[in-house]
């Protein structure tokens, strides 16, 4: 069986060049770099680069799911391997698209990379959300760029991961990705459309 990796994107913002790039601040570049890292022992696997421009993407700016392609082959990923997932404006729309493709035998098996501070509000959806079945049927694998990037070579990453870690984006997103769990337990979390 192959199996994909799919990257859920994150957030875009300009840089000082005013060029759309991933936002890095609280690690989101990380996903692309771990999907490279996978690949490098897995190059038989495929990608979905999953992200369009809406929430998790930036008033005009391009979709993210292009922004990932780009980063991966520039990282060594054959262009031919990735495909776009521009569609989806947040992590329950991602996660959609995922399942669709399940159910239509695009795919056979997912490893679904993400930052450690999104996977248990990933979790949670997949547990807790009837439209996510095939998901929870399939037994996707959940893997947090930070322990892919820190298997990989733990010299290189532990200092760079660390310091992400220590930063206050990090802790936002942490914090705001637990209330989100508790939400979607409880049955309170508000679903943007």
């Amino acid at each position: 069986m192959t199996k994909t990796i799919a990257i859920l994107g994150g957030a875009l913002k300009k840089n000082e060049a005013g060029e759309w790039v991933i936002d890095d601040n609280a690690g989101n570049h990380l996903r692309v770099l771990a999907g490279a890292c996978l690949w490098e022992k897995h190059r038989d696997w495929n990608f979905i680069a999953s992200g369009g421009n809406g929430q998790i993407g930036a008033e005009g700016g391009p979709a993210i799911a292009l922004l990932m392609k780009e980063a991966l082959v520039a990282e060594g990923v054959k262009e031919n391997v990735i495909s776009e997932e521009s569609d989806s404006r947040n992590t329950f729309e991602q996660l959609m698209a995922l399942s669709r493709m399940l159910e239509k035998k695009e795919i056979d098996g997912i490893v679904l990379i993400s930052n450690e501070w999104h996977l248990p509000r990933i979790e949670a959806m997949i547990k807790y959300i009837a439209e996510l079945q095939s998901l929870r049927v399939v037994g996707i694998e959940l893997r947090s760029a930070e322990e892919v990037l820190l298997n990989s070579d733990p010299i290189r990453w532990r200092p760079v991961i660390e310091k992400i870690r220590q930063s206050d984006a990090y802790r936002e997103m942490s914090l705001k990705e637990q209330r989100g769990v508790e939400q979607i337990r409880n049955g309170t979390y508000k679903f943007r459309k």
